[in-house]
């Protein structure tokens, strides 16, 4: 009984932990200033300042204040997969490369 309630605690204390991503900030943004929302409607589009916000210690521009709602409503669904770097050169090189 001991040994379920130890492992019971470590989960929850291990996934209570927040891990922060480490995002490509090019530009001092993710995704290089791009609207992350609008990859999602088959054109990314350039974020623009007036529609900004800081999520996981990260900035992010946005297109419209539309996208930047739906950003806020569920931020992990827009993010950067890999931090927005290559994932090729991730897994090939083991190295961080800028996407183009």
């Amino acid at each position: 009984m001991k040994t379920i309630a130890y492992l019971l605690f470590l989960t929850i204390t291990v996934s209570g932990v927040a891990q922060s991503t480490d995002y490509n900030t090019k530009n001092g943004f993710a995704a290089q200033g791009y609207d992350v929302v609008s990859y999602f409607n088959e054109m990314p589009l350039e974020g623009k300042k007036e529609f900004s916000t800081t999520f996981d210690g990260t900035h992010f521009k946005f297109h419209s204040s539309e996208n930047l709602e739906r950003f806020r409503m569920d931020p992990t669904a827009y993010l950067p997969e890999y931090g927005g770097y290559c994932a090729y050169a991730v897994a090939v090189n083991g190295k961080k490369v800028t996407v183009d």
